[in-house]
Parts: structure tokens; sequence; C-alpha cells
């Protein structure tokens, strides 16, 4: 489990804190926040991003760089994670076809 706090580092730096995490539809998601406290912004990390987990240190390694951290979707509430999992499910249907 990962908790609120765990520093998030890029393949290049260090770049936020994890927020929180979100199961709720079926793909996990880690609301990482970046910046500092003034201008900061919360996103939306798909968790198969992790490349793995450092408890003893509280970090997290993630497969992108930080530009891709910060071009993540922003999140606002719960409805985003949710149109983001309805355009995940509608794609892969369109793939199958």
């Amino acid at each position: 489990m990962i908790s609120a706090g765990y520093a998030i580092h890029a393949t290049d730096g260090e770049i936020g804190k994890v927020d929180s995490q979100d199961a709720e539809t079926g793909e996990r998601y880690l609301l990482v926040t970046t910046g500092h406290w003034i201008a900061h912004k919360t996103v939306l990390l798909p968790a198969r991003l992790i490349d793995r987990i450092d408890h003893a240190h509280q970090a997290v390694y993630v497969k992108c760089s930080q530009g891709a951290v910060k071009a993540a979707p922003a999140y606002r509430d719960d409805r985003d994670i949710a149109l983001i999992s309805m355009c995940t499910t509608e794609r892969s249907s369109d793939t199958r076809a």
C-alpha cells in the first residue's frame, strides 16, 4: 500500500508527493501533487506507470519523465476518474472491433 506523502520520482528526478490513491474504476490511480504550496497541481497518474516502491524511503519510482507527470490529467473531483475510466473502456472496445 502506498501512503499519502510518499515522494514521486520520475526518470529524471523528484516531481511531487502522493496525495492519495483511488481504485474505484477497476484501474488504480495515484493522485499526485506536483509543485510547491503556492503553485501546485494535483494530477491523476495511472498505477501501471509505477516502476517500484521503496517503503523504507517512502518513495515511488515511475516509468515516465517529470514532463509526462506534469502533463497528466488534472484532478478536480471523482468525476475525472469516472470519465477517464469510461474513455479507456471505449478505446479498448474500439480496438476489439
